[in-house]
């Protein structure tokens, strides 16, 4: 791995997660290259008939822009198909008005700029990548910020929605398991009680209902549900 995106603050969540914030300039990056350089390799799944798997890292992309890049020699047998299909998938994203595809000789990439362009919940984007040895996200912009989600055990799942200034969702509690992370400062009521998440807060939901998160920064917040 090589890793000189600085990590800036870090949040160990019950034992159960690590999250980590990074941040990039022009240039820093997060790069393996070697499929195994992945959290949980044991339990590495791919789509059927293709050298696609489900992605093992958890990045979201919380500010800036950046570059995502996946290569791949001849022998790693990563073909047109595999590549049409990863670029069916991708484009079916929220983020899709925000990214720009290119493909070249052993090479696929896209250009990714943080635009809060998902409007309602939805699982984490880009839930699928090719099965290529060698894999980074560049950024590419001065003061890019990448969240790195590394759980304690498989099968997490994480959700998001971007909430612009002074709007309100809601959120209903399923999972046995969940909690709220706000990536801005954010109002969040239960039943009566109303309580405030600063920036990159992350709490537990303990009942089983309906949750109002307000945004009352003057930025787009991401906010990220992660439960199992």
């Amino acid at each position: 791995m090589k890793f000189t995106m600085k990590g800036f603050k870090y949040l160990n969540v019950d034992d159960n997660f690590q999250l980590s914030f990074l941040k990039g300039n022009v240039g820093d990056l997060v790069m393996r290259h070697k499929l195994d350089e992945q959290p949980h390799f044991n339990k590495l799944t791919y789509l059927d008939n293709y050298k696609i798997q489900k992605n093992l890292n958890n990045y979201i992309l919380l500010n800036g822009k950046i570059k995502v890049s996946y290569e791949w020699q001849n022998d790693e047998n990563i073909s047109q198909q595999d590549v049409d299909k990863i670029l069916e998938i991708n484009k079916l994203y929220s983020e899709e008005d925000s990214v720009v595809h290119t493909v070249a000789d052993n090479s696929y990439s896209y250009v990714g700029v943080y635009n809060g362009d998902v409007a309602e919940w939805s699982n984490r984007s880009f839930e699928y990548e090719l099965a290529s040895s060698v894999a980074k996200i560049e950024s590419i912009e001065a003061d890019t910020v990448v969240l790195c989600t590394i759980t304690k055990e498989y099968g997490w799942k994480i959700k998001n929605i971007d909430i612009p200034p002074n709007e309100t969702v809601t959120y209903t509690k399923e999972d046995a398991i969940t909690y709220l992370l706000t990536c801005d400062t954010c109002e969040v009521t239960i039943e009566d009680n109303t309580h405030t998440f600063n920036q990159y807060d992350i709490k537990k939901l303990t009942k089983d209902n309906e949750y109002s998160i307000k945004n009352i920064s003057d930025k787009i917040c991401k906010a990220i549900v992660i439960c199992r």
